[in-house]
């Protein structure tokens, strides 16, 4: 270790005295042996140097770049490739290694949960070993849903930002062994890879169990009924400290409770969508409620975000302030219910 060590420092003294060809060189070697003791991250930081260095070594850039990739595939995990070759199977080799190379292992012992309903952090667990407990609050009580096994996922809605705040809790029954992926480490892989994202967002969603058990079972995990409703309602962003943020803009109303209500709305990229999601807003909306309009004006924060086809997406929101069940149950549910606000919000 320590003659690379020297290596690296020979290089810095090439440059220093203009010899960019011998130094160039010597980089190529010091990736190869980096390359050969598995430490990838130090490879692939001096492959960068390289590039950066002389950007028409070309031979040498692509050569370092295979050689990495092939040495990352012989120290694939095969107990982990195996388990999860449904997944893998969807993925090139360079993407493979890029997934793989993500994930930070970390163990779990028994009642310390990986996350907690209402937890706002977006990891997402790969389980390998041991056995999960997902449950959720209703009514003051905690409802077991499931429990996960090695080979599934956990986490996603909150990865993919589906929803701002973890609607479940995952609690351990047995010590549990699992990989980590973190949002910025997929985020990085992304900008090589536009295939990537998609296919772990496909694998979770289609073999997410939770959503389909909570629909089998009609378990709603929502505080409050909601009332479904047609209408159109104004919304502006704003800031932590309550001022505007952006122009209002119309959203059409789909439901509404007492503690939040949900529009939908069409944006021509995904990523504008999203970056509503957590953020405060303020909306007024005006409803009819026993033949009389009855105006609502409410700050609120958006807690998920669904998308649609054709651009369009759906917005939940929970209000700072409760309304009355008495207006919610009040409110008439035909299709004009709903009248057009001005876009003039002071709340």
């Amino acid at each position: 270790m320590q003659d690379l060590k020297d290596k690296e420092a020979q290089v810095d003294s090439l440059i220093q005295n203009g010899e960019k060809e011998d130094a160039v060189a010597s980089l190529y070697e010091l990736i190869i042996a980096y390359a050969k003791q598995k430490d990838f991250a130090k490879a692939e930081a001096l492959r960068e140097r390289l590039y950066e260095l002389d950007p028409m070594a070309i031979r040498e850039i692509a050569q370092t770049g295979d050689i990495i990739e092939q040495e990352k595939s012989q120290s694939l995990d095969r107990e982990h490739m195996e388990l999860w070759s449904g997944l893998y199977k969807d993925l090139s080799p360079e993407e493979t290694n890029a997934l793989y190379y993500s994930l930070t292992p970390a163990r779990f012992e028994p009642d310390s949960p990986l996350f907690q309903e209402g937890d706002t952090d977006r990891s997402l667990y790969f389980l390998e070993k041991g056995q999960l407990k997902i449950s959720f609050h209703k009514q003051g009580k905690e409802m077991y849903l499931t429990t996960l096994q090695p080979g599934e996922t956990v986490g996603a809605e909150t990865f993919f930002a589906r929803t701002s705040e973890r609607t479940f809790s995952a609690i351990p029954l047995t010590t549990i062994q699992a990989n980590v992926l973190y949002p910025s480490a997929l985020d990085k892989r992304e900008q090589d890879s536009s295939n990537l994202q998609s296919v772990v967002y496909d694998f979770c969603f289609q073999k997410d169990r939770i959503t389909e058990l909570l629909k089998e079972q009609e378990l709603d995990r929502r505080k409050q009924e909601r009332v479904r409703i047609s209408g159109t309602l104004a919304v502006q962003v704003m800031d932590s400290g309550g001022k505007p943020v952006s122009r209002p803009f119309k959203g059409e109303i789909q439901d509404i409770s007492t503690g939040g209500m949900s529009f939908s709305n069409y944006f021509k990229t995904k990523k504008t969508a999203l970056s509503l999601l957590g953020r405060r807003i303020a909306i007024v909306c005006k409803l009819q409620a026993q033949g009389s309009w009855q105006e609502i004006k409410k700050l609120s924060q958006v807690v998920a975000v669904q998308s649609h086809p054709f651009s369009e997406y759906s917005f939940h929101i929970r209000f700072d302030r409760p309304i009355s069940s008495k207006l919610v149950n009040s409110l008439d549910t035909s299709d004009t219910s709903g009248k057009s606000p001005d876009l003039d919000l002071e709340i």
